[in-house]
């Protein structure tokens, strides 16, 4: 019935949408990257294992998704420039 599209039915594009979806992937690999900083400086427990794993699961999932927006939005870039 319903069906998901990335692009809204009457054709545009909602750039400032993906543009914030981008920078808080960023500032979430930021975080991560500070989270997993200390996480390697603490003591050893299984704590801190589990910090280490979740905040490196985080930084990679962060990264990858922010490179995949980054991708489409360099490709969009290409296809809206005039010949």
């Amino acid at each position: 019935m319903f069906s998901h599209s990335p692009q809204p039915q009457s054709g545009r594009s909602y750039p400032g949408h993906v543009h914030r979806s981008f920078w808080l992937l960023v500032a979430l690999a930021v975080l991560a990257t500070g989270s997993l900083s200390s996480a390697l400086g603490a003591p050893p427990s299984p704590l801190t294992g589990l910090r280490v794993a979740i905040s490196g699961l985080v930084l990679l999932f962060s990264l990858a998704l922010a490179t995949r927006v980054m991708i489409a939005l360099a490709r969009a870039h290409r296809r809206a420039r005039p010949i």
